[in-house]
């Protein structure tokens, strides 16, 4: 959402952006918030809360390990793309990795595994199996 949401981050370099775009980006999260807080009707305010809290810290917790990995991109001179999908891996060192590939070194680079598939993100289907005896007929 980030990626997309925001113009100056869209490039596969503009992974590089997010200091510059970080406010933009905490607006992005607030609607993740909003979202999640508005998923389903809670029966109580203090689930309601708890959702909204964990729902922020985590995606404070993101954006923060986000800036960590490129301030220590910086600082070796280097530079980084979001995926190596974008198939410009000389600009840089890709950010997402899949399943697949070996973990990275640092910490705050494992929170960039991302799925590969939208089998992993779409939303489940409900299937009802229903037996007929095998002399009925249809």
């Amino acid at each position: 959402m980030i990626r997309h949401g925001i113009a100056e981050m869209e490039e596969p370099t503009g992974v590089m952006e997010i200091d510059a775009n970080r406010p933009e980006a905490e607006r992005i999260l607030e609607w993740m918030v909003n979202r999640a807080r508005s998923h389903r009707l809670f029966a109580d305010k203090d689930a309601e809360s708890r959702i909204e809290e964990h729902v922020r810290r985590r995606g404070q917790h993101f954006l923060d390990d986000w800036q960590k990995v490129i301030a220590r991109t910086r600082e070796g001179a280097g530079s980084r793309i979001y995926s190596k999908n974008d198939r410009r891996d000389r600009e840089g060192i890709a950010l997402l990795f899949t399943a697949q590939d070996p973990p990275p070194d640092h910490f705050e680079e494992r929170h960039f595994q991302a799925p590969t598939s939208m089998r992993d993100v779409e939303p489940n289907v409900h299937v009802w199996v229903r037996f007929k005896a095998l002399d009925e007929r249809n």
